[in-house]
Order: structure tokens, then C-alpha cells, then sequence
């Protein structure tokens, strides 16, 4: 990848703070923004992405767990595009997602997920290299996988 250089001004509180933070954490300031960037792209591209998501039609969880021979029987629904990226996947992928997902049954904010700023809604959740976005809608929990990939293919696709 080429690499280029990004000139900015910040505020010297930050700046300190971003010093100390990698300082005592053993990183290198520039692949901590780097990083950052990449992970706000990401968050902006699923904001996107998601505008046209929550309007497709969705099936119950189980239903696709009954099809791939996976059982489950669970209040949740999951949209046409994350179906589909669910069954692409092979079925060790398949089977790390699914055991992601299945708890938002019983907990739809856990350990690890990230609110998306632009809803007060929707939370992402890392399952390795794969992103879940989740909804609560009234008393059922809508799933949403906007995108299936290595991190890496995922910013590339933002740019």
C-alpha cells in the first residue's frame, strides 16, 4: 500500500494524550491515528450502507438456522443481504457468527459492541474479521450484517 502523508493541526491537549495513551500502551502514534481513521471510515461507510438495509424484508433467525442444519429457535430476524453473506461464509464462519449473534437474543448490547453515532439504535459487534449490526425494534431484535470480509477489504471498499 502507498503511503502518503497527512498533514493536520490538533489541540496539544490531544495531542499529549494521544502521546501518553500509546506511550503506555507500547504503540506507534502513527499507526494509532491510522487505525483510528480506518475504524471512523468503516463506522461511516455502515452508516450508509444501513440507510438502505433497514427497509428490506427479513426472515426469523431460526428459519435460517433450520436451513443450514444449525437449530435455533430465537426472536430474531435477519435481513436478505446478511442471509445471503451468512451463507456464502464457510461453515466454521458460518457457525462463529451465528454463536455472535444468538445471545442478542437475551442481550442485545453485549460485551465488546460499539454504538454507530448516527442512530440510537444500532450497535456493532466484531466477530473476528466480520462486523454484525444489530437493532432493537420494539420487542423483536433486527440483525443486519452489512459487510463480510477481511478488515482490510472492508476500508479498501470505503475509499
Amino acid at each position: 500500500m502507498a503511503q502518503v502523508q497527512l498533514a493536520t493541526r490538533i489541540d496539544a491537549r490531544v495531542e499529549q494524550a494521544v502521546e501518553r495513551l500509546c506511550e503506555i500502551r507500547g504503540l506507534k502514534m502513527n499507526r494509532f491515528i491510522e487505525d483510528a481513521l480506518l475504524d471512523k471510515l468503516e463506522e461511516l461507510g455502515d452508516v450508509d450502507d444501513l440507510k438502505t438495509l433497514l427497509c428490506e424484508p427479513t426472515r426469523p433467525l431460526s428459519e435460517i438456522l433450520k436451513d443450514l442444519k444449525l437449530d435455533g429457535s430465537h426472536r430474531i430476524e435477519v435481513s436478505a443481504t446478511a442471509e445471503k453473506q451468512i451463507r456464502n461464509l464457510l461453515h466454521d464462519d458460518q457457525l462463529r457468527v451465528l454463536r455472535a449473534i444468538r445471545p442478542l437474543a437475551t442481550d442485545p448490547t453485549p460485551p465488546g459492541s460499539r454504538k454507530i453515532r448516527a442512530y440510537d439504535d444500532v450497535l456493532r459487534i466484531r466477530v473476528g474479521m466480520y462486523r454484525v449490526l444489530d437493532r432493537v425494534e420494539g420487542q423483536r431484535l433486527l440483525i443486519i450484517i452489512l459487510k463480510i470480509g477481511h478488515r482490510r477489504e472492508i476500508h479498501r471498499s470505503l475509499r
